[in-house]
Parts: C-alpha cells; structure tokens; sequence
C-alpha cells in the first residue's frame, strides 16, 4: 500500500491559499473600482450633444444618464460650446445645475441675435430648463427675462414683416397711379398713409437695434 506523503500536502496548502487570496484581492479591486466608476458623473459635449454622463459599472466606461427628459441630449452647435458649463459633478444635483444653467446660458446668447430663426429654439431651451426637478425658484427667475426676451424677438420680427408688406404695397400702388386706375385723390391719400407708416417704422430703427443691444447686456450675464 502505497504511503501518502503529508508534507507534500501541507506544501501545497499556503501556495493555494495564497492563490485564493490573490483572487479575492483581485475581485475586491474591480468591484471597488466599478463601484467608483459608476459614482463620476460629468456634463460632457460629444457628437454634437451636450448630455450628462456616468460611468458604467465597470473599472472603465462611461454612458449618458438620462434618469428623466430634462436630461435628453441636445444638439448643440460647436461654436456655442463655450456657453457650456462643462466638467465633472460631484452630484447629480450638481449635474442637474450645471445643465440648466447651459440652457440658460444658450438661451439668451440666441435671444441676444434677435433672429427669427432662433425664436423656436430658445422656446425650447425655456421649457426644457423648466423641467429640472432640483433647481429652485430664486434660481427660476431668468426663465421670465429669456420668456419676455422670446415675446421681444418675435415682435421685432412682426414688425419686420410689417415693414417689407407695407413696401410692396406702396409699390404696388405707386404703379397703379401710373396705369391711371382708381380715383387719383383716394390712391393718393393711400399712398401718403403708406409713406408715413413706413417712415414710423425706419426712424424707430434705430430705437429698435439700441434696445437689441440693451437686451443683449441685460440676458449675458443670465
């Protein structure tokens, strides 16, 4: 009968302990590195969006968080990505402020332009940055400046459209007084209301680009 060799196997013992706890180091350094992973939050512009992201539970990784629609990507343009207020979060909270305040930030920078169309888009950003469940409302109050900002663009851009019909239809008289139609006293007191509409409106020009500029120091440091 064949003798069994004791030492051998006591041998063996501290080399398959020292294995397993290898191992278990080893399993205890992921799970702890993922576990911080998936604690790192940023708002981050990539692809064309801006977006809040968190790191995967892995040691590596990361992918957008979107716990609710206020935190959907948006398209941004790359040349406004300096209105971004990019960089880690320790929180979601602080994620959730640094996000709104790009909004904001966007917002008034196209309201600023006076375009007609950024109008839409800054409506949207207006809704979107009411939507943030965490921001409170003294920090909701640059919502109803931008909100007053969309109704001034829009009249600006009414008043445009204004100015380009009441041009057309002094043209548009102005050549019926040269074919001869209508009475002459009646088509030329029409043409003389037109004339002075138009003249209200080009002296106001100028009013009109200084209270562009004056909206655009009162919504920059929005």
């Amino acid at each position: 009968m064949a003798e069994i060799d004791l030492s051998t196997k006591r041998a063996r013992w501290p080399v398959l302990a020292g294995v397993l706890a290898v191992v278990v180091f080893f399993i205890v350094l992921v799970l702890a590195l993922s576990w911080s992973n998936q604690g790192r939050m940023a708002l981050v512009y990539e692809g064309g969006h801006v977006y809040v992201e968190r790191g995967a539970f892995f040691p590596w990784g990361a992918r957008p968080y979107e716990p609710s629609p206020a935190f959907a990507p948006l398209p941004v343009a790359e040349e406004r990505v300096a209105l971004l207020e990019l960089g880690e979060c320790a929180s979601l909270v602080a994620c959730e402020g640094r996000f709104y305040r790009s909004l904001i930030g966007l917002t008034a920078a196209l309201l600023a332009e006076a375009k007609a169309e950024d109008v839409a888009m800054a409506r949207h950003l207006i809704v979107r940055a009411q939507l943030f469940p965490s921001i409170t409302l003294e920090e909701r109050a640059p919502l109803e400046d931008l909100s007053g900002g969309v109704h001034y663009v829009e009249a600006l851009v009414l008043l445009g459209d204004a100015q380009e019909k009441l041009h057309g239809a002094l043209r548009k008289l102005e050549r019926a007084r040269i074919a001869g139609y209508g009475e002459p006293a009646a088509l030329e007191a029409l043409i003389e209301v037109t004339r002075r509409q138009l003249a209200a409106l080009e002296s106001a020009r100028g009013r009109f680009h200084a209270l562009t500029d004056t909206a655009a120091e009162v919504l920059a440091p929005l």
